[in-house]
C-alpha cells in the first residue's frame, strides 16, 4: 500500500483593512487581506500549520505583512475540513483501533480459557514452545493439534515447522489438513503444564473446528 503524505501551502483572500493610505502610491482606499498558511496531511487528512497574512493595495499591489490579531478581526480566513481537522479523524481511528484490538484480545482471551477447560481432540493450539523445546531459536511458535485426552493432560501432534511470530502460526493452520503438516512424534502435556503455559500467555490462541 502507497503512503500519501506530504504538505503544501495555500493562500486566499480573506478580507478587507479599513482605508488607509499606502505607503507606495499614496492612494487612500482599503486594501486586501491574503493569507498564507501551511498544511501538513496524512491520506489527505492533516493539520494547519503555519499562519501569515498581508495587506495588499489594490492600486499599485505594494504588500506588507500584517499581525494575525489584525488578519483575524478584519478577515475571515475558511479551511477546508480535512486540513483543518483532518487529525482528529486519525484520533478517532487510532482509538477505535486500539479499543478494537483491546476487545479482540479480551475474546481471544476467554476463548482460550474455555477451550483449555474443556478440551476436544481435533482443537488447535497456537503456542509459544520455547520453553518446552528449552531453545533460544527465534523459531519457536508451533501449531498443535489435540490428538487424544488424558486423565492428567493432553496428547499433542505437533507441527512439522516452527514460525518466528505467533501471527505466522495462526495463519498457517488454514494447512492444519495437508498432509505431512503434523509431525508423527506426539507430546504430552500435563494439565499443570498448560496451565502455566496459559498464565504466561505462551497460548495465543485456541481454535476448534466443529
Amino acid at each position: 500500500m502507497m503512503l500519501v503524505w506530504g504538505s503544501a501551502t495555500e493562500r486566499q483572500t480573506i478580507g478587507e483593512l479599513p482605508a488607509f493610505t499606502c505607503r507606495t502610491c499614496k492612494t487612500h482606499a482599503t486594501h486586501q487581506i491574503i493569507h498564507v498558511y501551511g498544511w501538513g496531511h496524512l491520506w489527505y487528512l492533516g493539520a494547519i500549520g503555519s499562519k501569515k497574512f498581508y495587506s495588499v493595495c489594490k492600486t499599485c499591489q505594494t504588500t506588507d505583512e500584517i499581525t494575525a490579531e489584525a488578519g483575524e478581526k478584519f478577515g475571515k480566513a475558511k479551511y477546508p475540513f480535512n486540513q483543518q481537522y483532518g487529525w482528529a479523524l486519525w484520533v478517532v481511528l487510532i482509538i477505535g483501533l486500539i479499543i478494537s484490538s483491546m476487545v479482540a484480545s479480551g475474546n481471544r482471551q476467554d476463548r482460550v480459557a474455555s477451550y483449555l477447560s474443556a478440551p476436544k481432540v481435533g482443537d488447535l493450539y497456537v503456542a509459544d514452545v520455547a520453553q518446552l523445546m528449552k531453545t533460544q531459536d527465534k523459531f519457536h511458535y508451533a501449531v498443535l493439534k489435540v490428538k487424544s485426552l488424558r486423565p492428567d493432560g493432553i496428547e499433542f501432534d505437533p507441527s512439522v515447522y516452527f514460525y518466528e511470530y505467533g501471527i505466522d502460526a495462526a495463519k498457517a493452520k488454514v494447512k492444519a489438513d495437508h498432509p505431512g503438516f503434523f509431525s508423527d512424534e506426539s507430546v504430552v502435556l500435563s494439565k499443570k503444564a498448560l496451565q502455566d503455559m496459559r498464565e504466561k500467555d505462551l497460548i495465543t490462541d485456541i481454535e476448534r473446528r466443529e
